[in-house]
């Protein structure tokens, strides 16, 4: 009996200043995945319109070059 493997559908989506990390996040799932695995990256330009957040100054590090004060 063939068991059925869906496809894992994983959407990151990241800001102008965060090109490395999605990339390093999407090689890392590839790597240790074991089910099939669609990876799309998003940037948050491409949602504008569609998506939006309210910003929390505590979670904006990299204005500030490091980890948010406290």
């Amino acid at each position: 009996m063939k068991i059925k493997t869906e496809t894992v559908r994983v959407l990151i989506s990241f800001g102008p200043r965060e090109e490395v990390a999605p990339r390093v996040l999407s090689r890392s799932i590839w790597e240790r995945g074991s089910p099939p695995v669609s990876i799309t990256l998003v940037r948050l330009s491409q949602l504008e319109g569609v998506f939006s957040r309210k910003r929390d100054a505590m979670l904006r590090c990299e204005q500030r070059g490091g980890t948010p004060e406290r």
